[in-house]
């Protein structure tokens, strides 16, 4: 494009009142070439209404306004945000316009008053690389869109194509800062958009199925289109978009005399021999109403049933009245955020490895009075953090890794049957103590009545899909309420916060009598989630969220800065996670499993740190591909419980482990003293961390793994 383009996005921008700014996104990159070396060139996109009359008059030669108050808005410094509020109604008369810019044009513009003299190229007085970026600009009718190709970089990074009605292609434009989704669904606002059958990331404009033929490939069929005289042009197109709009459609007055679909193309392409290309397949959209209604109703519904997947898009061989029923829409758009399914990488070329089972656990213990083998207990962890632990022994296994027992590697079975006797004893008697509190005493004494309501409340709603919870008066529901109650006479300041139930209720399907769960439960709470549960949860969880943070700013720097911009990066939308070891967002055998993992691991203690850092570097091209806010992020989150595969997700944070263990030995520079092997825990990694950045500030980008 470039020099007709640029006159037209300064008349554009010179006659736009800030209400036609359906979308400003910035950060958008046009590479120079296709090939790996071109140039980027970064600006600002814009989706904009030319806004267009009954009454317009073509030409205006008394037309001289010097004043731009749309561009001041539109670039203000205090305007950070990527989108403008989007007219309430669509039905609104004007035509559309997709611009592309580098900031130098914007900034040219501004400094200039917006228009530059009508004797001077814009060109002229703007340095070399500035006009070479000006090159690249690019002012297209949205009209003349027949297709749009969403494709990603090795990085993650989105990059759109937009294929022209005439065949030509625009260059790649990259989204550094995500948003393509939102691209596409302001784009989907004004213009019949749908995906294709073919691939889901191809978007037709104005077109049923049998575009897609002329479509693919960069048009390559266009002799075929042409035969078949089936084209929509592009006044049956701006008849759409008056028509649709309730507007009439007239010609912008910058564009006065060209009025031929080749002209404007002339216009709009600078190509000079432009022939007389039919347009491709495509055929208009006339009850995009209907289909949303339909669809909407359709996902509602699905909702209800508690459907937790949805396809991005259908099959291609499906009948054509599936595709009238279930037309190809926008899944990111229509889904809310609490409903998509999350996407992360499948572990390549390995697998857990298998559980500790209890030969292996019993051969730990050697003699009579049952000594630790060091060896082979550290082994039976290793192994049971790699692959888990057989349910028989898991809770076994859970209470030495909790280090209920003092000196766990000296003792013998003696002195651990004796810790079971003290919290066994220490039961009955706090168990006593609630239960022997009559009804007036009860009256007078708040702390305690609320305590139990709560329980109570909590209790006959925790985990009753489960068998073992399903009877409201079974065995394991009893000593759901026993426990808790108890050991809310243990710690009365405390007393029960919610959450509590969640995270016992595994503990009691293991444990086979209440002093059993008691001690264990206890002893949980205690050593791993002493700040969990306080009065004031988030204080009690800040100093978890701020180690959370420091993992997330060196080692996902991308989703980092988008948190920043949303002012998340406090992590709160993490805060379930790991208030209740991810209890919630698993079935109960899998929460035991990710459990078995998370306490036995041999190197560092707060291994669901590590979990939580991992799931959200899997699913950061997610958040930043649909640009979620603070709020979005927290019904994401809470959103995926049931729709990750446990194994997967403790791949991945092994695997993320490693590598940060990798970068911080790196650090280090002591591999030859301590072993190339040694595996820190987290506090030498953040200390690492500290002394890293301390010396070098741009240490950070470099920790990339």
């Amino acid at each position: 494009m470039g020099p007709i383009a640029k006159w037209l996005v300064i008349d554009l921008l010179e006659h736009s009142d800030p209400q036609h700014f359906l979308l400003v996104k910035d950060g958008v990159t046009v590479k120079g070439n296709r090939a790996r070396n071109g140039v980027g060139h970064v600006g600002r996109i814009i989706l904009i209404r030319k806004e267009q009359t009954e009454c317009e008059v073509v030409e205006d030669e008394n037309d001289t306004k010097d004043s731009a108050p749309s561009l001041n808005l539109l670039f203000a410094e205090e305007m950070t945000g990527n989108e403008v509020p989007t007219p309430s109604k669509r039905q609104e008369s004007g035509e559309y316009f997709l611009i592309w810019a580098p900031y130098s044009f914007f900034e040219f513009c501004t400094h200039n008053a917006l228009r530059p003299r009508p004797d001077v190229s814009p060109g002229a007085t703007a340095s070399t690389v500035e006009s070479l970026e000006w090159r690249y600009i690019m002012c297209v009718a949205v009209k003349n869109i027949a297709k749009i190709r969403r494709c990603s970089l090795p990085d993650g990074t989105r990059v759109i194509e937009l294929f022209f009605l005439d065949g030509t292609t625009g260059h790649p434009l990259i989204f550094l800062n995500g948003g393509v989704t939102k691209f596409l669904d302001a784009l989907r606002g004004i213009a019949p958009l749908r995906q294709s059958s073919v691939t889901a990331d191809e978007f037709l404009l104005y077109a049923n199925d049998d575009a897609e033929l002329g479509a693919n490939d960069g048009y390559r069929s266009v002799s075929r289109a042409r035969s078949s005289g089936g084209g929509l042009n592009s006044e049956k197109r701006a008849s759409f978009d008056g028509q649709e709009r309730g507007g009439f459609y007239s010609v912008p007055a910058f564009l006065e005399g060209l009025t031929q679909p080749d002209d404007m193309e002339q216009m709009l392409y600078e190509r000079r021999d432009v022939s007389r290309i039919p347009r491709l397949f495509a055929t208009l959209a006339t009850k995009i109403g209907e289909v949303r209604l339909r669809r909407s109703r359709h996902l509602i519904q699905n909702y209800g049933k508690s459907m937790s997947t949805y396809p991005v898009s259908s099959s291609p061989t499906h009948t054509e009245d599936s595709r009238t029923e279930e037309p190809f829409e926008f899944v990111e758009e229509l889904i809310p955020v609490e409903y998509q399914t999350p996407q992360i990488p499948e572990p390549r070329n390995r697998t857990m490895g298998p559980p500790l089972t209890a030969e292996m656990w019993n051969s730990c213990f050697i003699g009579e009075e049952r000594r630790i083998d060091r060896n082979r207990y550290a082994k039976a962890m290793a192994i049971a953090h790699a692959g888990g632990i057989e349910r028989d022994i898991r809770l076994q296994v859970w209470c030495f890794a909790l280090h209920i027992y003092p000196d766990v590697l000296e003792s013998t079975e003696a002195q651990r049957q004796s810790v079971r006797d003290v919290y066994k004893s220490m039961y009955e008697r706090l168990k006593e103590q609630w239960k022997g509190i009559f009804p007036e005493q009860e009256c007078h004494f708040s702390a305690f009545r609320e305590m139990r309501t709560s329980i109570e409340k909590d209790v006959i709603r925790t985990d009753r899909s489960h068998e073992a919870y399903v009877d409201a008066d079974g065995v394991k529901q009893r000593m759901l309420y026993n426990v808790l109650m108890t050991h809310g006479m243990l710690n009365f300041d405390l007393g029960y916060c919610q959450g509590m139930s969640d995270v016992l209720s595994p503990i009691a399907i293991l444990a086979e009598t209440e002093e059993e769960a008691f001690m264990c439960f206890s002893r949980f709470l205690s050593e791993r989630c002493e700040g969990n549960f306080r009065k004031d949860v988030k204080v009690g969880m800040k100093q978890q969220l701020e180690m959370l943070q420091v993992l997330v700013r060196f080692f996902i720097p991308r989703l980092y800065n988008h948190l920043v911009r949303q002012c998340a990066e406090e992590m709160s939308f993490c805060f379930r996670w790991l208030l209740m070891f991810f209890k919630r967002e698993f079935s109960i055998d899998d929460t035991m499993l990710l459990w078995d993992v998370i306490l036995t691991c041999p190197y560092t203690p707060q291994f669901e740190l590590f979990v939580t850092a991992a799931l959200l570097k899997a699913l950061s091209p997610q958040i930043l591909e649909q640009h979620l806010t603070h709020d979005e992020l927290l019904k994401f989150t809470n959103g995926i419980a049931g729709k990750l595969d446990v194994r997967h997700v403790i791949l991945l944070a092994q695997d993320f482990y490693d590598g940060v263990a990798k970068c911080a030995m790196a650090m280090e520079r002591k591999e030859a003293a301590v072993g190339n092997n040694h595996r820190p825990a987290i506090s030498e990694i953040f200390s690492l961390l500290t002394l890293a950045e301390l010396e070098d500030s741009h240490a950070v980008s470099r920790l990339g793994f």
